[in-house]
């Protein structure tokens, strides 16, 4: 019998998504760690084609949400869970990987997420353009529209 399924969500949040960390305690914090244990996420950070990439594991009884959009409320305990997930910052902002399924699953496939997170390129980066300022966008409602009609010789 082969193993139990898990499941990768992938999300980018362009200019936006929270701190690395901050993501990294909320995604742990879904889980209750195994037995007594004071358990710790093991986190790797590293360099790859000009992008960083923080991967983190962790394992234990995953609570999942029985209305996935919310973090409160009813769960359902998931013994032998395991998290495997990472973070890619990019200059357009972070790309999300989130596994979580059986710890014997994601196990297995671990050298396979890394051989995939090495793998990652990002073509033609820019950094996104920022909104213009209200006080920036008042100045440019102020300037003529068409520079060529202001400038014309009679």
């Amino acid at each position: 019998a082969g193993a139990a399924e898990g499941r990768i969500a992938v999300f980018h949040f362009p200019g936006q998504g929270g701190s690395v960390m901050g993501n990294i305690q909320r995604w742990v914090g879904q889980f209750k760690p195994p037995g007594d244990s004071k358990a710790k996420a093991e986190i790797v950070d590293r360099s790859s084609k000009g992008l960083k990439i923080t991967r983190v594991r962790y394992s234990g009884t995953y609570m999942q949400a029985q209305r996935p959009m919310m973090m409160k409320g009813p769960s359902k305990a998931m013994d032998n869970y395991a998290l495997l997930a990472a973070i890619v910052q990019t200059p357009r902002g972070p790309w999300f990987f989130k596994g979580i399924g059986p710890k014997k699953t994601l196990d297995a496939h671990l050298s396979a997420f890394d051989a995939f997170l090495g793998s990652l390129s990002l073509k033609g980066a820019k950094p996104a353009a920022k909104p213009a300022k209200a006080a920036d966008k008042k100045a440019d409602d102020e300037k003529p529209a068409d520079k060529k009609a202001t400038n014309k010789k009679k």
